[in-house]
């Protein structure tokens, strides 16, 4: 330390302290040790900056006591600041002692105070109309108003501001914002009357209880205060040390502060000038100088020279001593920054013997490396002590409580159920035990458009709107059950929706019983005990935490993961228990103001949100225990061995100085005092181990990321250049990329971190050095020795970013034999349907992601129909209506049948009747009706499906709708001549049906196959022969063409008319002839209603809607028989392919990935650059796998 504060009772105790914190002495914490050692009668009262200090204190007493004694040591007297106020203020005789809020209640009162002020209609600038002011906001306002009164700015201060303004229109204050800011900051005080006091709050009490008082009485006797290690004080706090410049008690401050060193000390010289003026004395103990050379002076220690000249401009000195113990590395961005780092400790770890806890990685603003830190460290296998407090509003438990409250006061919106019934916090069980499953609820609520909110009236809406669909579904599965010609599939799809539909609908009516009505009045205790016992116990977000601690203590994991887990369990423990304390000083404090005062579950909800933002949590500190990773402020006074300095880029070290706009005037100085804050951080951070960096053992790495996500460039740290000009440690410095440059390729290089830097130092690394060799021969021979080391979706993440594509190729086929390749095998005899064909020939690698490691697509929702739906409510409608048609034929002895086998019922040939249009077009609006009222839900959009099924009809015309057009079409088609008669409709082959017997997959060609025609048609010639010609319903415009079937592309039709050339065979009494396929169209954009695909040129309908240009290109009957045949062929090679594991990355089509969902799997853009590099091999791209 360079410099001692103290008062007139310290006199006696001057010369012994003057050796402790002279250059190069112990320091407190030897005086510490010592007085524990020597157990002197006098009582030292350590006050230090942080936690962390007072705990590394007590360990390093504890330590030398029990070694020297093996006994344990009297009582430390070791606290921070705050809690030396707190302890005085508890031992104070005073009439009333308030209530200390916390940090987050104080959060709350802020809120409150903006809301009253908003009431009353106060505010100026930040709810001008008297609207709410938004979460954000009062945030900061909060902390404003707080950092002002820290400041010991009051009120009436702020109003002098404006008065003087006001008379001689000062423009730097904003007198609109600066009277809001009065106005919350009254109110704030206000509610905090005579009963609660925030911390700055307790420190001014402090300081007018002693005013003109000792505290001696109120201290041990005999104690000597000893205040180290600060580089700033509040003005409060600045106040409480003047009133004791007069105390009997000894007071020293041990201050890193010299007269000479204004751009390092500026700030500590105001608190200087205050205690002198105040009585203190002060003592200089800075080194002297013992040369003096052109370029400068130079100082010893070292710490004493940085000191003097890291941010004294006037020269640059050039000091050779640190260029052993301290070094600065580029890196390319923050990922290549945290594993080079990861590098660097396992190698002073493994080959310098410094134990973990002797390393420190420090940053000013931990948010940006915590995260980081924790996975590479997992990856690189070191043990981590990250110190980070934990916003409580982020913390999974209290993620898992507000999914569930939002329930509530959200008004029972669809995402929040499905939120809070996902969450694995929460449990959400039935009265018979069952839980109720949230993707159930959501995919029920999706199909049926419930959104719930308190406009759609909440939980009783969807009460309603589930007992309507019930209902209907319930009817609908009825009708099904009697019709004869309706599909077992169709039948067992209907009765899990009604059983699905009854699930969710019983899973609300438990939610309504169990959990309280948003406008439900409550006491605050009332409150407090029911979410302790409704939400926190009721729904097992406690039990969780057992549960995970027993499955930790019960199953075998390796140790880095059972210590990942064991931090996780120690966040969700200390989470709850900050959450529990929060509920308890609601209640405490809320029952001190308003007694019994009653409000509704949403108001103390809000309170409580308000309440749990401003808390933060922390696990607590191992002792001797891994790397550990912290804020810079955090290191004060701690000497490790090793410190790295990580995230020195400009605006973030130093931090961006930005004017206090939210305030309304700019404090005098604020923009220096904030410079020189930061240049005493750095400071700090640099001599943090004084001896270590004299006796040069000390090691100091200074790290600074190049770039950050994607190509935008950090500017380096002002504060590096500052003292590259006082030393040569810029002749060292180099970047991550070219020290790995040329080490790999100079066995003689003399980097001074040759030896770690281009280091294989995890598991990932070793295989990425591994993928990097050149023969995929020993890829495969790995992954037969060890298949187990990797998932099949890494093993592809690796692999698809290899040299070539045929490697690639390889190595997916040769992972698939050990893990996948008897269940493709077995794909050979397993139906395969035309969709799944056509998904491989779209893309392999499409088919492989969606059908066999199945990973999830993104689902989205819409207020409108779907495609699909939209496509599968009109099928319905048609069906229905050729259904119903077929029903009516056959009850007024009318109908036709085509001859089955056995017992089969006979299909009805429905024969339309052109002049029938008008009683075709009531009975399909009807059965088009049921069917909506099947599906409605409650959303103006529905209205707008509804006209256009159906049209509409105003003063400005009448347009029609699209069943209307379809019904036209399809007698007009008639009437032009089509002779083929709907006789199947929804037909299902190769499945469990009424209508059939085909229950088994049919063979086709080399593949088994089933599907649903969505209609067979039939002709009967004059010789009783039989023509058949499949139908596909389409919504817009056909599903293939010729080329696509001659392609490989398309399968569906070719597949289907050999499919039902079997069927007719094995359940009818006759062999029909191959008509081809059809496409109809529902709402075709160019106006054609039908195309034909497949109908040889001497079918009688093969020239019906055909240009004259395009019926020369009708193929003959051999022509369609040789496409199916070879469309057969072209399937059975697809099957072989899936069952001897070939999934290439070879889109059909460019389109192909533009929608897809896997592109960001395959990285088909990455394989691209690299099959660009094999065709161009002398533009050089690199090997991907290098690191």
């Amino acid at each position: 330390m360079a410099h001692l504060l103290y008062n007139s009772a310290f006199e006696n105790y001057k010369n012994q302290f003057e050796e402790y914190f002279k250059p190069m002495g112990k320091g407190l914490q030897g005086l510490l040790v010592d007085s524990a050692m020597q157990k002197t009668p006098n009582t030292i009262k350590a006050i230090v900056p942080t936690g962390r200090r007072v705990r590394f204190i007590q360990r390093a007493i504890t330590t030398a006591v029990w070694k020297a004694f093996s006994t344990p040591t009297e009582e430390q007297h070791i606290s921070t600041l705050e809690s030396f106020v707190l302890d005085v203020y508890s031992k104070l005789s005073l009439p009333t002692k308030k209530r200390v809020i916390s940090d987050a209640y104080k959060l709350a009162l802020f809120q409150e105070a903006v809301e009253n002020c908003v009431e009353r209609k106060e505010l100026e600038f930040y709810s001008r109309d008297g609207s709410n002011v938004s979460t954000a906001i009062i945030e900061r306002l909060a902390d404003v108003i707080y950092g002002v009164k820290k400041k010991g700015i009051t009120p009436e201060l702020l109003e002098q501001d404006i008065a003087k303004s006001s008379t001689t229109d000062d423009e730097e204050i904003n007198i609109h914002t600066l009277h809001d800011i009065v106005c919350v900051y009254k109110e704030y005080q206000h509610l905090l009357g005579e009963q609660l006091a925030d911390k700055a709050t307790i420190t001014q009490d402090v300081c007018a209880a002693l005013s003109g008082k000792d505290i001696h009485d109120i201290l041990l006797a005999d104690t000597v205060i000893c205040i180290d290690g600060f580089t700033e004080f509040t003005y409060p706090e600045c106040e409480l040390l003047a009133e004791l410049a007069h105390s009997s008690v000894p007071v020293v401050l041990a201050l890193e502060y010299s007269v000479t060193n204004g751009p390092l000390f500026g700030n500590l010289q105001e608190v200087h000038e205050r205690l002198v003026t105040s009585g203190y004395k002060d003592c200089d103990l800075d080194a002297v100088a013992i040369s003096a050379e052109a370029s400068g002076v130079i100082f010893t220690p070292h710490t004493s020279y940085i000191r003097r000249w890291l941010f004294n401009t006037e020269k640059e000195i050039r000091n050779n001593s640190f260029e052993k113990n301290i070094h600065i590395l580029d890196a390319q961005n923050r990922v290549d920054e945290v594993q080079t780092i990861a590098k660097y400790i396992r190698y002073q770890i493994l080959h310098q013997g410094v134990k973990p806890a002797e390393i420190c990685i420090a940053t000013r603003q931990p948010e940006n490396y915590t995260q980081l830190f924790r996975e590479v460290c997992a990856m690189y296998d070191i043990p981590v002590n990250i110190s980070d407090r934990f916003p409580l509003a982020k913390s999974p438990v209290v993620v898992a409580l507000f999914a569930a409250l939002n329930i509530i006061t959200h008004g029972y919106r669809r995402e929040d159920l499905h939120r809070a019934l996902e969450n694995p916090y929460c449990t959400f069980t039935t009265n018979n035990g069952t839980a109720i499953d949230g993707d159930t609820l959501y995919n029920v609520a999706v199909r049926l458009r419930i959104n719930g909110g308190e406009r759609r009236r909440g939980v009783v809406g969807w009460i309603n709107r589930l007992e309507n669909a019930a209902q209907i579904s319930s009817r609908r599965l009825e009708v099904l059950k009697q019709d004869l010609f309706a599909e077992q599939v169709e039948i067992d799809s209907t009765e899990r929706q009604v059983e699905e539909v009854q699930e969710v609908l019983q899973g609300i009516k438990h939610l309504q019983k169990l959990l309280p009505e948003k406008q439900q009045k409550f006491t605050v205790v009332d409150f407090v005990d029911c979410i302790k016992s409704t939400f926190i116990q009721g729904l097992g977000i406690q039990q969780t935490i057992r549960d995970f601690y027993k499955h930790i203590t019960d199953t075998e994991h390796y140790k880095n993961d059972t210590v990942r887990m064991l931090e996780t369990l120690e966040q969700d423990t200390r989470a709850l228990g900050e959450l529990l304390t929060l509920l308890d000083e609601i209640a405490f404090v809320y029952s001190e103001r308003f007694g019994n005062a009653r409000r509704t579950f949403g108001e103390f909800v809000e309170i409580l949100e308000a309440t749990v933002r401003g808390a933060k949590y922390q696990i607590k500190e191992e002792t001797n225990y891994g790397v550990t990773v912290t804020s810079i402020e955090q290191t004060r006074g701690i000497p490790y061995k090793v410190m790295v300095v990580c995230g020195l880029v400009d605006r973030e070290f130093p931090v961006a100085y930005t004017p206090e706009t939210f305030l309304g005037k700019e404090l005098p100085d604020s923009e220096m005092r904030h410079i020189r804050a930061e240049r005493m951080q750095f400071y700090m951070a640099l001599a943090n181990n004084t001896s270590a960096l004299e006796n040069g053992t000390a090691q100091i790495l200074l790290t600074i990321p190049k770039y950050a996500t994607g190509d935008e460039e950090f500017i380096p740290s002002p504060f590096v250049e500052k003292l590259e000009k006082i030393s040569t440690i810029a002749s060292t410095r180099i970047s991550t990329h070219h020290a790995r440059e040329q080490v790999r390729y100079n066995a003689n290089s003399t980097l001074w971190c040759k030896d770690w830097i281009d280091s294989v130092s995890s598991y990932d690394e070793a295989m990425m050095e591994f993928m990097a060799k050149p023969k995929s021969e020993l890829l495969q021979q790995y992954f037969n020795q060890q298949p187990e080391h990797r998932s099949i979706t890494d093993i592809l993440d690796i692999a698809t970013t290899y040299s070539h594509h045929n490697q690639t190729e390889v190595a997916i086929r040769y992972v698939l034999e050990h893990t996948l390749q008897q269940e493709l095998s077995n794909l050979v005899n397993k139906p395969i349907s035309a969709s799944d064909l056509e998904e491989y020939a779209s893309c392999p690698y499409k088919y492989f992601s969606d059908k066999l490691i199945r990973l999830d697509e993104e689902q989205t929702s819409t207020n409108m129909l779907s495609p699909l739906e939209r496509g599968t409510l009109l099928h319905a409608i048609v069906y229905r209506f050729y259904q119903t048609i077929a029903t009516e034929l056959v009850n007024d002895g009318m109908a036709e049948y085509l001859p089955t086998k056995g017992t089969a019922p006979q299909p009805v040939l429905v024969r339309l009747n052109p002049t029938e249009y008008q009683y075709y077009y009531e009975t399909l609006t009807r059965l088009a009706h049921e069917e909506c009222n099947r599906i409605t839900y409650e959303h103006p959009f529905f209205e707008l499906e509804k006209e256009t099924l159906f049209g509409t009809s105003t003063t400005q015309g009448t347009r029609k709708g699209v069943l209307e057009n379809w019904l036209r079409h399809e007698l007009q088609r008639i009437e032009d001549g089509w002779d083929f008669v709907p006789v199947l409709f929804e037909f299902g082959f190769g499945m469990k049906a009424k209508q059939t017997s085909a229950q088994q997959a049919i063979k086709v060609g080399e593949i088994y196959t089933r599907g649903k025609v969505d209609r067979v048609e039939v002709k009967q010639h004059p010789d009783g022969s039989h023509e058949f010609i499949i139908a596909d319903y389409k919504t817009t415009k056909p599903g293939a063409s010729l080329t696509n079937i001659t392609r490989g592309e398309k399968f569906q039709i070719p597949l289907y008319m050999a499919a039902m050339q079997q069927v007719w065979q094995h359940d009818y009494d006759f062999t029909a002839m191959l008509g081809g396929g059809v496409y109809y169209m529902f709402m075709p954009p160019n106006g054609k209603y039908h195309q034909q695909l497949l109908v040889p040129n001497n079918s009688s309908v093969a020239a019906i809607g055909v240009s004259t240009r395009s019926q020369s290109k009708i193929p003959t009957q051999e022509q369609v028989q040789d496409i199916m045949q070879q469309s057969l062929q072209q399937a059975g090679n697809t099957v072989q392919a899936i069952a001897h594991g070939t999934f290439s990355i070879q889109p059909q089509k460019n389109t192909t990935c533009t929608y897809c969902s896997y592109s960001s799997v395959c990285r088909i853009k990455e394989l691209q650059a690299h099959q660009q590099q094999a065709e161009f091999p002398d533009e050089e791209l690199g090997n991907p796998l290098l690191p």
